[in-house]
């Protein structure tokens, strides 16, 4: 089986105009990721995207030394939950880790922020995870138990009526 991190979306070998130009475009469209392509950018962290079912994944090799931000995109077009991702190789990431950031609410760049800052000025790796509601607590579960000690910052939708 040929294990491998789909390519990097943003990796450090990017040369920094392209990187300047991807925050540029960021700040007018998706402003939750400038944080994270800054990170990629003035600290040399690596970033990686991991799809709905794609498979078994090893840390990329050009990481070494480099912290990962890793996110998990399952809020594409619907959210499968922690079923559509290789069990095995999400545990042994989140292992490395010290923090998850798990996203179900709208992209808060707070959010985002923190785990640019992780990995940057902590120099530790973090594991973002993007998906809806009806999976929050899935995900949070099994993150929990794969590294009980997890900081974990939940951002989710502001609840809404009398409880």
């Amino acid at each position: 089986m040929n294990r491998h991190f789909p390519p990097p979306i943003i990796a450090p070998r990017v040369p920094r105009e392209r990187l300047d130009e991807a925050i540029q475009r960021a700040q007018a469209s998706y402003p939750h990721l400038v944080p994270i392509y800054e990170a990629v950018r003035d600290f040399g962290c690596v970033h990686a995207i991991i799809p709905q079912r794609s498979g078994p994944f090893d840390q990329p090799k050009e990481s070494v030394g480099r912290p990962i931000i890793l996110t998990i995109g399952d809020d594409i077009d619907t959210s499968m939950g922690p079923a559509a991702f290789d069990r095995r190789s999400i545990k042994r990431f989140v292992r490395s880790c010290t923090t998850a950031v798990i996203v179900s609410s709208e992209p808060i760049v707070q959010a985002y922020a923190t785990v640019a800052m992780v990995a940057a000025i902590y120099r530790r790796n973090v594991i973002l995870v993007e998906t809806r509601l009806q999976h929050e607590t899935a995900w949070l579960c099994v993150l929990r138990k794969m590294k009980p000690d997890l900081g974990v910052l939940l951002s989710t939708v502001k609840a809404e009526g009398r409880a």
